[in-house]
């Protein structure tokens, strides 16, 4: 970890972007191994947005597969599943097969966990094409024993038991003891379960010969208690009697090793140096011969090693003190300053707030436009990148939801300039389409992102900043919807409908784009006591519940159809209620913007 912060550091000085995604993956590979996803996430979006912006697809492949492993490790599978599949869409294209088949491996552990077995089993094998087609045996290896996983969770365990023998004669052959021990283990195992019971324990014998070469408590702890189990089920229970006796102890001894490493970690922590260390274990060390001799000098050695340990704890705590005390003067010096510059941040992003809340519109607007109607709009933070505009021109009424790039004070920047260039469409070009205004509204809003010469001028390629919205115009003599959607979709709910029908927006923000394609106008004809419902992501995407999982969209089309018979102003409340109900004490993780109609 330190290593990989100072070629961080050494990268950034140096202001090579390539090296600094690396050294961000390389911190990204040490928090997954520690299983600190969150930190892992950290690292890896800071490394998505430089690669994104220069376009280093081969560096995107594995930002996007550590995503997957990240979000994995924190039981999210969805997320996971997006970002392997977009791992897989990109080396597809540059040609990267090794790191493919490690992806193909990666994702059909999510189909797994989804129970899509086949579509899993499909994966593995084309992630055991690749490997075999590269000579990794290692890879092979565990490719042969995830694909038994994957049959064993069918019910198929002769399939199993078949890879599983394939994995093993490849560990065998590249000597790699452990994972030999692993497969006969695993093989007892299914033997065990299918009633072989003969068959499992001569398995079991040859795991529990190699564990014992390699000292692998935790296999042989296992390992002893399945044996005991087989020699039970053929009755020679002094056999059982025995390995489970075996089982017993090792399971003591170990949970022994994990209560003297924890009482060595917390001794550690009062030692500050390696010399302090040095002369506490020669004190140590002196007790214990001091014991051999008699018990008299014994007390005394130990008296002697507790006021020397004291003496050390006392020198350490006086250090600590002192450093502290001149920390604190250090900081009693810069405090006001610091409290005086924290104020006037806190006051220009307040200042940036009412200057945002200026462009939404009134709540007169919304009465007067949209008189059976409500608008959730909760900001992460004191500003926002979401937003939500409404315009009269003729008897159409237009509308929409935006979510821009980010949150907090970059997010409102660009909500600005998008929200600008919309009026500008609307105004000065006199467009009504939706879709045509969505594509106007991309070509300005790239122009206006990229005016820049610095950015030319450093070779960033151009600000990859945008949003996703979805308009509508409403002719509400003709009851008529006009609809066209940047990766945000339109939700109609029919009068006495049990499910909410979705209208798809077009793959594609607002924003630069390598190929885009125009947007699609879709017209709705809507009745009286219809609802439309858009929306940005973040009510979705919000993490809570028991489980501290996200909402999603399922469970929105849910709740929303519930309220069907309700007002709009008890919906709002309701759509309110339930989100904080949800979040309960989570971080809001995202802007949040509803808007409902009733026709």
């Amino acid at each position: 970890m330190y290593y990989a912060k100072e070629a961080l550091r050494i990268s950034q000085e140096i202001n090579d972007q390539k090296s600094i995604v690396n050294s961000y993956l390389s911190l990204s590979n040490l928090n997954l191994d520690l299983g600190n996803f969150k930190k892992a996430l950290k690292t890896l979006f800071r490394a998505q947005g430089i690669a994104d912006s220069l376009n280093y697809k081969e560096l995107l492949g594995k930002i996007y597969n550590n995503l997957g492993n990240a979000y994995r490790g924190m039981e999210n599978i969805e997320s996971s599943e997006k970002f392997y599949s977009r791992a897989i869409d990109l080396y597809e294209t540059v040609g990267n097969e090794l790191e493919l088949g490690k992806t193909y491996n990666n994702i059909a552990l999510i189909y797994v966990r989804q129970e899509r077995f086949d579509e899993a089993i499909a994966n593995y094998h084309k992630s055991l094409n690749i490997v075999v087609k590269f000579k990794d045996k290692s890879a092979e290896a565990n490719g042969w024993s995830n694909l038994g996983v994957a049959h064993y969770y069918k019910g198929e365990i002769e399939k199993t038991i078949f890879y599983f023998k394939k994995s093993l004669l490849l560990e065998e052959e590249i000597n790699n003891v452990m994972g030999v021990a692993i497969s006969y283990s695993n093989i007892g195992e299914l033997y065990f379960e299918t009633k072989k019971f003969d068959a499992a324990i001569e398995s079991l014998l040859l795991s529990i010969e190699i564990a014992k070469e390699v000292n692998a408590q935790d296999l042989l702890k296992h390992t002893y208690k399945v044996l005991s189990m087989s020699y039970a089920k053929i009755q020679k229970f002094e056999q059982a009697y025995k390995y489970n006796n075996l089982f017993m102890n090792i399971k003591d001894s170990i949970n022994n090793l994990e209560t003297s490493k924890y009482s060595m970690e917390l001794e550690s922590k009062f030692v500050s140096s390696e010399k302090e260390k040095k002369i506490l274990e020669l004190e140590k060390q002196q007790v214990v011969n001091e014991l051999e001799i008699t018990g008299k000098k014994y007390t005394q050695n130990v008296l002697i090693a507790g006021v020397v340990i004291i003496l050390l704890l006392l020198l350490v705590f006086y250090t600590r003190y002192r450093s502290s005390k001149k920390s604190k003067e250090i900081l009693q010096i810069y405090s006001s300053e610091i409290e005086q510059k924290n104020n006037e941040i806190t006051e220009s992003i307040e200042y940036a707030k009412r200057i945002q809340q200026a462009i939404l519109p009134s709540k007169k607007e919304l009465k007067e436009y949209l008189p059976n109607s409500f608008v959730f709009y909760k900001p992460k933070d004191i500003v926002a990148g979401d937003f939500y505009w409404i315009e009269k021109v003729g008897e159409n009424i237009l509308f929409a939801v935006a979510d821009c790039t980010g949150h907090g004070v970059p997010g409102a920047m660009v909500s600005v300039v998008c929200h600008n260039v919309l009026n500008r469409v609307i105004r000065d070009f006199k467009l009504l389409d939706p879709g045509k205004i969505l594509d106007k509204t991309r070509e300005l809003v790239v122009e206006q992102l990229n005016k820049s010469e610095s950015i030319e001028a450093n070779n960033i390629g151009g600000i990859k900043d945008g949003m996703d919205i979805a308009l509508c115009v409403f002719n509400p003599k003709t009851k008529e919807l006009n609809y066209a959607g940047a990766n945000n979709p339109v939700w109609i709910l029919k009068k006495n409908a049990n499910e909410i029908e979705e209208v798809k927006a077009n793959k594609q923000a607002i924003g630069k784009l390598d190929n885009p394609m125009p947007y699609v106008t879709h017209n709705i004809k809507l009745n009286e006591e219809d609802s439309v419902f858009i929306f940005s992501d973040g009510y979705a995407d919000q993490f809570g519940g028991e489980k501290g999982k996200k909402f999603k969209s399922k469970p929105f089309k849910k709740l929303l159809s519930s309220m069907q018979n309700d007002s709009m102003g008890i919906q709002f409340e309701k759509i309110e209620n339930h989100f904080e109900l949800w979040k309960g004490d989570l971080e809001q993780v995202d802007d949040v913007c509803v808007i409902g109609i009733r026709i």
